[in-house]
């Protein structure tokens, strides 16, 4: 399973807005394709 916690965490500190609006579409993807991973949001 993907860890979308890894990608939050990497992601958190983003301070590009090119690499939040990846982060906010990676999350999307998280929780589309893994529901039981919100969770770990």
């Amino acid at each position: 399973m993907y860890n979308c916690s890894k990608v939050w965490i990497d992601n958190r500190r983003a301070d590009n807005v090119n690499e939040i609006a990846v982060f906010y579409i990676i999350v999307i993807l998280c929780l589309v394709l893994y529901p039981n991973s919100s969770q770990v949001l």
